[in-house]
């Protein structure tokens, strides 16, 4: 490894040293941009709880009270509640278990057989199955694809920012560094000259030299120290720079060590290979075509006409005082039913279908 020594001159002696892996450190750790992207990164991770609470249990009740009149033109009073339980599966399919009680008050009675007020609980269990739109349930598989592309989108863009940024500050680095070891070399070139100047001066006074071999060294020594002061002026606007980029005092002084290493090279695939799994931008290509085919999957989901079996079984009490009797049935209910829906206009389906389409397309050819 090859380091800019210290000076032993007053420039820069008493500098602490500043090697570029302590600089990106430091400035990784304070560039707002980078905090940013961080931040960004952060936020992606939180899609996949939302995907995943796509499978979790909803609770759903309600209450209320009401004044009408019944099928007899009788004005009637009714409380209701009910509450129901349920989930969605992996393979798109629902169930629910639900319950719902009912009180009724009326002035006077459809028929002397119906209990009147009337109390009646009803308690049902339901399967739905879905056979067309959301079969296999294609907003949570390709939600957690989703979820996994923009996550890898996002770290992709961070690390094309934080290349970026980093390709700047290495050189401004290497920058500063050429101007610290220019100076460093004025010195030296300066220290010459003026012993130069003295052994010349000497030789003048013996009479083996000319004044025009004075006046030629004092011209190397003053363009000597008008490159110094150019330089010295740029090394402090370079320092100053580096110090805004790691967010230390303007006038913190330090010395640029470059390190020099040897790197041994594999063949041509190989690194190509390395090339291919962690180029950034690659990386982010990659990430958006995935994230356009679960899009076009979810766009074909929707375009399905809707048809879905459900199952149900419960059981129903009814209770109340009628004219002759109290009424206390209790009944088992169950059913099976086929639900479907189509849509008549498909423009926008297809539209949003074909973009898909068309996103897939530009980030395979990007």
């Amino acid at each position: 490894m090859f380091c800019v020594s210290l000076s032993s001159t007053g420039f820069a002696a008493q500098n602490k040293t500043l090697s570029l892996e302590a600089l990106v450190k430091q400035f990784l750790e304070n560039y707002p941009s980078v905090e940013i992207a961080a931040l960004e990164i952060s936020r992606s991770q939180q899609e996949f709880a939302k995907v995943e609470s796509q499978l979790g249990w909803v609770l759903n009740a309600d209450s209320g009270v009401a004044r009408d009149v019944n099928i007899v033109n009788s004005p009637s009073d009714t409380f209701q509640a009910g509450a129901s339980l349920g989930r969605q599966y992996e393979s798109g399919s629902n169930l629910e278990l639900s319950g719902r009680y009912t009180y009724e008050d009326s002035s006077s009675s459809f028929s002397p057989l119906v209990p009147n007020p009337s109390h009646r609980t009803r308690l049902d269990l339901k399967y739905r199955i879905p056979f067309g739109q959301g079969e296999n349930n294609p907003n949570y598989t390709q939600g957690k694809i989703n979820a996994e592309s923009n996550l890898a989108g996002q770290v992709a863009r961070q690390t094309i920012q934080i290349d970026a940024l980093v390709e700047q500050l290495m050189s401004l680095f290497y920058n500063t560094a050429t101007t610290y070891t220019q100076i460093q070399d004025t010195e030296k070139s300066i220290k010459r000259v003026k012993r130069l100047l003295a052994f010349v001066q000497k030789n003048r006074r013996l009479g083996i030299a000319e004044s025009k071999d004075t006046l030629r060294v004092k011209a190397q020594l003053s363009a000597q120290v008008a490159r110094k002061d150019s330089l010295l002026v740029a090394w402090s606007r370079q320092r100053t720079e580096l110090n805004r980029l790691i967010k230390s005092q303007s006038n913190y002084d330090f010395v640029p060590v470059v390190s020099v290493r040897d790197i041994q090279l594999d063949n041509e695939q190989t690194l190509l290979n390395q090339a291919y799994q962690r180029d950034p931008e690659l990386a982010l290509q990659v990430a958006q075509v995935k994230l356009a085919e679960s899009n076009i999957v979810l766009a074909k989901n929707a375009q399905k006409d809707k048809l879905d079996v459900v199952f149900s079984v419960g059981a129903q009490n009814t209770q109340g005082d009628t004219s002759s009797s109290d009424v206390n049935d209790s009944e088992l209910v169950g059913g099976a039913q086929i639900e479907y829906r189509y849509d008549l206009d498909q423009r926008g389906f297809d539209a949003e279908l074909y973009q898909s389409m068309l996103d897939k397309q530009l980030a395979e050819e990007q």
